[in-house]
């Protein structure tokens, strides 16, 4: 099964500073934890070690990270639910998982890693799943039209 340590360490490359960007409605950012979704933190003082729990019990919880058998897809999973909030990131992956034809057990895309979800993702093939689901990831950030930071989405979807 896949492990919450190895996850964390590519989100922590990607969101690993503090970041008071005025175009960001996030606010003050730091290791992607930001103000507006935790208001309550203090997000200039935030450890590294709060952010790997706010991570876990939020987000790896959530997308059943230690149920997949699949490193690299728990991985993506992980960094996608990060940048473009869980349910969007499952919605991706099981648009994913369809378009591959190894969802024929769901009966709708509903942003939740339920039972069918995670039988799908275990039951098929990282090969053909993993560069589908990128794909759907970079084609949910096209649509935001966001030129200031559809560069570096494209990029980290794609990675």
């Amino acid at each position: 099964m896949a492990d919450f340590q190895i996850a964390i360490k590519i989100v922590l490359e990607h969101e690993g500073v503090l970041v008071d960007d005025a175009k960001d409605p996030g606010g003050v950012t730091k290791y992607g934890i930001s103000h507006k979704s935790y208001p309550h933190e203090d997000i200039p003082n935030l450890t590294v070690d709060r952010a790997k729990q706010i991570y876990e019990i939020d987000y790896w919880n959530k997308i059943r990270g230690n149920e997949i058998r699949c490193q690299r897809i728990a991985d993506k999973l992980l960094d996608m639910s990060v940048l473009m909030g869980s349910r969007n990131a499952v919605v991706c992956l099981q648009r994913a998982l369809y378009s591959c034809n190894a969802m024929e057990k769901l009966s709708s895309i509903d942003g939740v890693v339920g039972d069918r979800t995670l039988y799908s993702i275990n039951n098929n093939a990282e090969y053909v799943v993993l560069p589908t689901f990128k794909s759907e990831c970079a084609g949910y950030f096209r649509c935001l039209n966001n030129e200031n930071y559809i560069s570096g989405w494209l990029h980290r979807a794609y990675e």
